[in-house]
């Protein structure tokens, strides 16, 4: 099988500076593209209840956080020799594994790693970015 993509997520987390060096690796190793969600959680939501023209302050600056944080992701993924993108993607709690695996439908290879088999995982504040 040709390995053309690698897609996966970063929200931040210690987990998911782990799972965003593994997709690195996997890319470097396939000579592949890599896509990755810039991941900022609204708290409480449901699925439906907001997008980025929403007129709500703290969903446009949810929406505003996960652009830097693509932003900057961007850069890390040229930092590493790896070619490939990031894009924002605001959710709740509740609907991400849905709207991650829908995405997940056009890579080659996803990058998910579990809580219960990385050493430590300590999510950010929600809807914030450091």
């Amino acid at each position: 099988m040709i390995v053309q993509t690698v897609l996966t997520y970063f929200d931040g987390s210690d987990l998911g500076q782990e799972q965003l060096r593994a997709a690195i690796d996997a890319a470097l190793w396939f000579d592949a593209q890599l896509s990755v969600a810039a991941v900022v959680f609204l708290p409480g939501k449901s699925p439906d209840s907001f997008g980025p023209l929403d007129p709500d302050p703290g969903h446009r600056s949810a929406w505003d956080s996960a652009g830097v944080l693509a932003m900057r992701l961007f850069k890390s993924l040229a930092d590493a020799g790896v070619s490939g993108d990031a894009f924002p993607l605001v959710t709740s709690k509740a609907s991400f594994a849905r709207e991650f695996a829908s995405l997940a439908q056009q890579a080659d290879v996803v990058v998910e790693l579990r809580a219960d088999t990385a050493a430590s995982s300590t999510p950010l504040a929600e809807g914030s970015v450091t």
